[in-house]
């Protein structure tokens, strides 16, 4: 009776291990969907401003030159950020740093739609705060897969990773669309709508609760050292 028990207990066991195994596996799969929408939406929206670029040309009347350094400071700022994002994120995690991120990216749409009305706050809205908010969307993306995949990271990050191919085939076309059906303002305002979707994912980057891991390996051994019962050694009899 109390050897089946035992048994049953360590069956229990495995059982609410596994649970929570599946749990967490299940939400680090959530993780590499979300990730999979930043890169979608933040290189697919960064990699269209060429088609912008010729309505910025026609709408300020400015030299090719001076328009084109609204499409530089999106391919450049970005970068340049990474490491000041990094610090960011060393110290708040990566979910507050990507939420500040995505405000500031759908907040540089409508105020590009409502505020600009020069080349000047064109750089500053599209330029500088779209930039800000393309950096801190990108590193928090991808390095949460990191923080939370130790077996299968490498394609888990090729899953996110490839959103950014996806987003550029999906949203020229749109941005093209929607600059000919409407105006290229409205086309920004529809683009920030777009981006919205990214509070959505940065929600889901949350901070891997160590305690849960911790607490599963710690019943993972428990259930292999109750398993495993030493033996009584058998005493020969002494010969007489």
């Amino acid at each position: 009776d109390e050897q089946q028990t035992i048994e049953m207990e360590d069956l229990l066991k495995k059982k609410e291990v596994k649970r929570k195994e599946s749990e967490l596996n299940i939400f680090k799969w959530l993780i590499v969907l979300g990730s999979f929408v930043v890169y979608f939406i933040c290189d697919g929206v960064s990699m269209t401003f060429g088609i912008f670029t010729r309505e910025f040309i026609d709408y300020f009347g400015e030299s090719n030159s001076r328009t084109f350094l609204t499409t530089g400071l999106i391919q450049s700022v970005p970068l340049f950020m990474s490491p000041f994002v990094c610090l960011l994120i060393d110290k708040y995690h990566c979910r507050p740093v990507a939420l500040v991120g995505s405000t500031l990216l759908v907040a540089s749409f409508v105020s590009t739609r409502y505020l600009v009305n020069s080349l000047l706050t064109l750089n500053l809205t599209i330029g500088i705060m779209t930039s800000l908010g393309l950096a801190m969307l990108y590193i928090p993306a991808y390095l949460i897969i990191s923080f939370h995949f130790s077996d299968k990271r490498a394609f888990a990050t090729g899953i996110a990773v490839s959103g950014s191919g996806l987003g550029v085939m999906v949203l020229s076309p749109l941005a093209e669309y929607l600059i000919r059906e409407y105006d290229w303002m409205d086309a920004c305002l529809l683009f920030g709508a777009i981006s919205s979707h990214t509070f959505i994912s940065a929600c889901l980057f949350r901070k891997l609760n160590s305690n849960l891991t911790e607490e599963n390996n710690k019943e993972e051994q428990q259930v292999t050292s109750e398993k495993v019962v030493p033996q009584k050694k058998r005493e020969h009899p002494v010969l007489g």
